[in-house]
């Protein structure tokens, strides 16, 4: 291989009505249509009033649930970090268990995860400082201001 060679040897997917990359299979060769209204029990669990008048959109299930002992993030820090930082942290870790890597064994290797994602939609994160904070170089802090998710493969 020349150094400026990439080699892609994982991937991971979640869309909404698709988690994984055998559901979004299924989902394209169904050509299902999964825009519609937000689940009545997310929207009662985020005290938001049930019924219509909701844009329909793609909506992902259960984004609330984020295992932070898994990924080494205290609680606090975890309350803080925006829904597309969480999620990136488990599709980056399925993405290497994808390729048949554990992330412990990447450890000092020359290794990275590249992710894209849209831009953080709750400007609120971008000025808000967390009171765990307490130095510049929290990473929540970094995330909260600038939106730069955390590698999967550094909590290895």
């Amino acid at each position: 291989m020349r150094n400026d060679d990439v080699a892609i040897i994982g991937v991971s997917a979640l869309l909404p009505g698709a988690h994984g990359l055998d559901a979004v299979h299924d989902l394209l060769a169904e050509a299902r249509d999964v825009v519609g209204q937000p689940d009545p029990d997310r929207l009662r669990e985020t005290g938001f009033p049930d019924g219509p008048g909701y844009l329909p959109m793609g909506y992902l299930d259960r984004i609330d649930r984020f295992d932070h002992r898994f990924f080494g993030v205290p609680p606090a820090e975890a309350a803080w970090m925006d829904p597309h930082q969480r999620l990136i942290l488990q599709l980056a870790h399925e993405a290497l268990e994808n390729a048949c890597y554990a992330p412990q064994a990447l450890r000092g290797s020359r290794t990275a995860v590249v992710t894209t994602s849209a831009q953080n939609s709750d400007p609120s994160l971008r000025t808000r400082q967390p009171s765990f904070c307490t130095r510049p170089s929290t990473d929540a802090c970094s995330m909260s201001r600038f939106g730069s998710p955390r590698s999967a493969a550094s909590r290895g």
